[in-house]
């Protein structure tokens, strides 16, 4: 007989050591100069979606920049049956803002390969339609104690 784990349930004190770990050995190790890149179009995102679709998908307003990946701290309990390791970016719309956006998601890149690290769609949209319009994005790097196969 043969069994592929689906539910396995990690320890609280490893999950916080490999967290730890994650904070403390340089991300050079697993990402070269990460930076948060906001989604200007609306896009499926998992596992495997494509580098190409989400440079592709990338927010074009007046002034937008993609922001360094800060030191992230932890790890941190954020949400249930997860910890996490933390870290803030903001985007502010400049003035004059002549080029406006949508934003519905976000992407870290900066992994070997030329591949993201972690990607998410915003539940709804965010205009960047006025100078001064701002997004503080507070990104969880997570690990679930208890892994669930849908």
């Amino acid at each position: 007989m043969i069994y592929t784990a689906q539910n396995p349930v990690w320890n609280r004190k490893v999950i916080s050591e490999m967290l730890a770990a994650l904070s403390t050995v340089p991300l050079a190790a697993l990402l070269t100069a990460p930076k948060v890149r906001l989604l200007g179009s609306a896009i499926s995102i998992d596992q495997d979606t494509p580098m190409s679709a989400l440079t592709s998908a990338e927010a074009t307003y007046t002034g937008y920049v993609a922001v360094a990946l800060p030191a992230l701290v932890g790890p941190v309990n954020s949400v249930p049956g997860m910890e996490a390791l933390f870290g803030s970016v903001s985007f502010v719309a400049p003035s004059p803002l002549t080029v406006t956006g949508i934003l519905y998601g976000y992407f870290v890149d900066g992994v070997a390969g030329a591949t993201w690290a972690i990607a998410e769609s915003f539940p709804s949209p965010f205009p960047f339609a006025l100078p001064g319009d701002f997004l503080d994005l507070d990104l969880l790097l997570g690990l679930y104690f208890q892994n669930r196969v849908s």
